[in-house]
């Protein structure tokens, strides 16, 4: 190439052959480097390789038609046209990547540009204008010639600013220095007329087109415009700036120096464009220097993030928290090797000593955005490395300091370890021959802990109990298995063994304990009322309750720990009394209990509570002294089952009557037992809230003509309907008395009688009257004649349609006589008096002689066992009844054979279950307007 250059300058006629083959060896050679560097700016290097073509051809058709040809001609349009490809193809191959950076580039270039074209103006474009041999058309072409130098100037200080940080700049730099001088000179020649083939200033093309090609071979052709470019281009933007602020004062300097300033408009004109863009331009470097100073920030706060990061996440959370004040909704995380690929800008992590690859830092966020701040991430991807290094040897300093604990701990620890493989033991602490008194390595766990399953262990065990059995004793242990076979350092099942003998033991105490009597070793409560809801899912069941009579007068005299073994010596003998599928248990201080499981027949239960009752009634010999002991007993059987509660409150109230009837002796629950006085507070509870709620109501048991079956009268018997256990009449009236509640009751229940009383009248029929009972606490109430007369006024009912019940036993319990002037006052008034339950009181003659008694109500239990000396009884206290003058009135007439008795006895009414239960009103209507009625209709 260099011998064709000389050959162009010194040999003539082969000026032309020369030139040729220097514009296309250049041209080639751009294309080769292309081709064979692959950069991304090639299309600037092919429109560079263009321009060199088009110049050649011209230079090539000038030879051809020699100096007579017309001037411009087709060469000088060629010439001009190349200015286009040259100019476009520096401004690609210049540009930088970032929009920011182009901007900046963009003014200076401008800057430069406007000088230059200022430059040309005055010294080529201006002359061409005024010059007098140049004709019109050729002005044109002359002037478009140095207008496309001018731009050709401008895209070149593009390439020059960075000429130093690029060998192919370098390269390239000079061409461009040699094609500007040679176009220059040429420009200035043709203006002036005396510009001839071969001159020195045609040599700068041919160097041009030969250093053009030799840029394009080098292999940081690949690399213009790349990051390291837009980095070294701060000294040529500098002459640029320079270049743009000096160029048009200096001019105007020169032409005022040479005489009158015939281009000041022009000069002007440049200096405020000029001017412009420089503000402009200082406008973005401010902006600039903000960004600058943000990005300085986001790198301080990472550096304090990762001085305090002590993990992958908190590092992670601090890189991308600095660079969200740059880029809004960027993230950073790191990517370890063998972890997948992940989208975004990765810088690598180096760190560690020797200094190796940590992992990759992967940016995402916008890719210009991302680009533009490549040297900041490279800064925060050093810092997070530093920072990562120093995490991962403290993470792993840290796993060193824990195996060697460990390793401490499992040698000195008491649970065992062992690693098995395939079954069998191949590792196992010292704490294993300690435990089981061998070596074990080399057994099956299997044969060394048994499963309660009996069943053999599998490879992962959640804290399951074993059995090690040893010659001497039996230890039991907490398993634990972990299954660990692909877990390269250990290659096998971990099986960890703990003693948990003592708390097995305890565990076991504990629960003796929690369900049975310290003192007697009996069941306690919870078990015993545990025991019964589950017997009373089926049938059969009975509860026995015993109390031990005077028991407090044994700890008074002899002190407790007789009292404690008197106790003791009760509780052995009520499980010797007892079977194997029952359970006793001790319940209170003095109270026992028994659930007889398995009892279809209430005979069994008789005959237990019998023999309970024998046995605690012998005398308890205790340092050489004999205590005497009774106890009382209550039975309650459910031959199908039922509530568990239930019983128990039937068997109490059996209990309760077994003492108030004397000490040392047995009772069955039956219907008419009244609750315990203990338990009145909570039944009066329920009774005060089914007042409020309305659940209080009455029914009513008609009472009959025995020997024609009409219905002369009700009696009016007290019902709860809420969802608690049933309870008869005489335990409501036991518990209101008790609670204070019976003088409010007894109104409720008078003035419910009375109001229903109009509905039980029917036309064509007797009166039917409505008998109402009158508790103890009621007719000791200085107001219960007032409180009757007012209930009748009020609901303006005959008087002789209400009959007041009052048992025998209230009216001798004391030696008051105001009951009877109460009564008296009553019968005054046309009320009647009925003295029930006749026959179970102790002076059931005495009273019939009070002149106010009207009726007598035979009790139920006269009628239960009519034998023959049954019978007699009955007809002697009916013809007794009618030689007084009273009326009398059988209660409990359940049978055709009682009703038959009574009838013969004399006794002209009954009430019972043979006739009708107890009705609510409207069925009570209904059966009075039944025709001929008559017993069980």
């Amino acid at each position: 190439m260099i011998g064709l250059i000389l050959a162009y300058w010194l040999i003539p006629p082969m000026r032309t052959i020369a030139l040729v083959a220097v514009g296309v060896g250049g041209a080639t050679a751009i294309l080769v480097g292309v081709r064979r560097h692959r950069t991304d700016r090639w299309l600037a290097w092919v429109l560079l390789a263009a321009g060199i073509l088009m110049i050649t051809f011209g230079e090539a058709i000038y030879s051809i038609q020699g100096p007579a040809r017309s001037f411009p001609g087709i060469p000088e349009l060629l010439f001009v046209a190349a200015y286009g490809p040259l100019c476009l193809g520096l401004i690609l191959m210049g540009r930088p990547r970032t929009l920011s950076n182009d901007l900046m580039l963009i003014l200076d270039t401008i800057a430069v540009g406007l000088a230059a074209t200022l430059v040309v103006w005055i010294t080529l474009v201006r002359p061409a204008v005024v010059s007098l041999h140049l004709t019109g058309y050729a002005k044109l072409i002359v002037v478009a010639g140095n207008v496309g130098y001018a731009a050709v100037l401008a895209s070149a200080a593009l390439v020059a600013v960075a000429w130093r940080a690029n060998t192919a700049l370098r390269v390239l730099g000079l061409g461009l220095i040699a094609f500007l001088i040679a176009d220059y000179v040429y420009g200035t020649e043709i203006i002036s007329g005396t510009w001839t083939p071969g001159g020195l200033a045609d040599l700068g093309f041919p160097i041009f087109f030969a250093l053009s090609g030799a840029a394009a071979l080098q292999p940081s052709m690949a690399a213009v415009a790349s990051r390291s470019h837009a980095r070294n281009q701060l000294g040529g933007r500098l002459v640029m700036v320079a270049i743009g602020l000096l160029v048009a004062p200096t001019t105007l300097l020169v032409a005022a120096t040479s005489g009158p300033v015939t281009t000041g408009f022009a000069i002007a004109v440049t200096a405020v464009a000029i001017g412009l863009v420089m503000l402009t331009r200082i406008f973005l470097s401010a902006r600039a220097y903000q960004q600058k100073a943000a990005r300085e920030a986001s790198l301080r706060v990472a550096s304090r993030a990762l001085m305090l990061a002590t993990d992958r996440p908190q590092l992670e959370s601090g890189v991308t928290a600095a660079l969200r004040q740059l880029v809004p909704t960027a993230t950073a995380h790191i990517r370890e090797p063998g972890d997948p690929p992940a989208e975004g800008l990765a810088m690598a992590l180096q760190g560690g000593e020797p200094p190796c690859v940590l992992g990759m830092m992967v940016f995402r966020g916008p890719p210009d955005r991302l680009d533009e701040l490549t040297p900041t991430l490279r800064a925060l991807a050093d810092q997070a490395a530093s920072a990562y290094s120093r995490i991962r040897t403290v993470e792993k300093l840290a796993a060193e300091q824990r195996e060697e604990y460990f390793r401490t701990l499992v040698h000195t620890s008491t649970d065992v370890t062992l690693i098995s493989r395939d079954g069998t033991i191949e590792y196992a602490t010292p704490s294993a021959r300690d435990l089981f008194g061998v070596d074990v390595v080399g057994a099956n766990l299997d044969d060394l802990v048994a499963r309660f399953d009996g069943e053999g262990w599998p490879d992962t065990v959640e804290a399951e109990e074993g059995d090690v059995t040893l010659s001497d004793r039996s230890l039991a242990v907490l398993v634990h298995r972990r299954d660990l076979a692909d877990d390269p350092t250990v290659c096998g099942v971990v099986t960890t063994l703990r003693d948990v003998t003592a708390e097995r033991d305890l565990r076991r105490d504990l629960a003796h304990q929690a369900s049975h009597d310290v003192i007697t070793g009996l069941a306690n409560p919870r078990l015993f009322r545990r025991a019964l809801a589950e017997a009373v899912r089926t049938p059969g069941v009975a509860v026995i309750l015993l109390d031990i009579d005077d028991f407090k007068l044994v700890n008074d005299m002899y002190g407790h720990p007789v009292g404690d073994y008197l106790l003791v010596t009760c509780a052995r003998r009520i499980e010797s009394a007892i079977g194997p599928a029952d359970l006793a248990a001790r319940i209170g201080g003095d109270e026992f209990g028994v659930v007889l499981g398995d009892c279809p027949d209430v005979g069994v239960a008789r005959d237990v509570a019998q023999r309970l009752s024998d046995l605690l009634a012998e005398p308890v010999e205790v340092d050489g002294m004999m205590i005497e002991s009774r106890a009382s007993v209550g039975i309650a059987h459910a031959a199908g089952g039922g509530d568990d509660s239930q019983l128990m409150q039937k068997a109490d109230m059996a209990l309760y009557a077994a003492k108030s009837g004397g000490k040392g002796r047995w009772r069955q629950y039956d219907g008419e037992m009244s609750i315990p006085a203990r338990n009145h507070v909570e039944v009066g509870r329920r009774l005060r809230a089914t007042m409020e709620s309305g659940e209080l109501t009455l029914y009513y048991q008609p009472i009959v003509d025995l020997v024609t079956g009409e219905t002369v009268g009700v009696e009016a018997l007290l019902r709860l309907q809420d969802d608690g256990d049933p309870m008869p009449p005489p335990q409501i009236v036991a518990a209101a008395e008790s609670t204070g509640l019976i003088g409010q009751l007894g109104e409720w229940i008078l003035d419910r009688a009375l109001a229903d009383l109009p509905q039980f009248q029917l036309p064509g029929r007797d009166p039917c009257y409505v008998s109402v009972n009158v508790s103890a606490r009621q007719l000791r109430r200085t107001d219960f004649s007032a409180t009757v007369r007012r209930a009748l006024k009020s609901s303006r009912v005959d008087p002789r349609l209400l009959v007041l019940e009052v048992t025998e036993n209230i009216l001798i319990e004391n030696d008051d006589e105001r009951p009877w002037a109460y009564l008296d006052e009553l019968h005054a008034l046309g009320v009647r008096i009925a003295i029930d339950d006749y026959g179970t009181g102790y002076a059931s003659l005495g009273y019939l002689r009070q002149p106010s008694v009207d009726i007598v109500k035979i009790d139920r239990s006269l009628l239960t066992d009519l034998t023959p000396r049954a019978t007699r009884l009955i007809e002697g206290v009916s013809s007794t009844l009618r030689y007084l003058g009273v009326d009398q009135i059988a209660e409990g007439v359940e049978t055709e054979h009682a009703r038959t008795i009574l009838v013969d006895a004399g006794c002209p009414y009954g009430q019972g279950f043979l006739f009708s239960p107890p009705l609510p009103v409207d069925k009570v209507v209904r059966w009075l307007r039944l025709p001929d009625v008559t017993a069980g209709s």
